[in-house]
């Protein structure tokens, strides 16, 4: 998902929905392949995407690059957790 591309078209409202929609996906596309999270990747990871983006993107993109991160693995977690 290209966040900076989603911000200039829709409202950031729509752009967090389907940030929550996405990481739903790719936190089942994970765990179906068997990778797997932990709380030192959830919160490694969050940070990596942000300075990553920051640059490049400005803080608001790389902010909601990072919770998406976070998301993602924090979904993955959980999905961990219930089996």
């Amino acid at each position: 998902m290209d966040i900076a591309k989603e911000l200039k078209e829709s409202s950031l409202r729509e752009v967090i929905a389907k940030i929550n929609i996405s990481s739903d996906a790719e936190a089942e596309r994970l765990f179906k392949s068997g990778a797997r999270s932990s709380l030192f990747k959830i919160f490694f990871f969050m940070k990596i995407e942000f300075f990553k983006n920051w640059l490049g993107n400005g803080t608001v993109v790389a902010l909601l690059y990072s919770f998406n991160s976070f998301l993602v693995w924090s979904k993955l977690w959980l999905l961990q957790r219930k089996k």
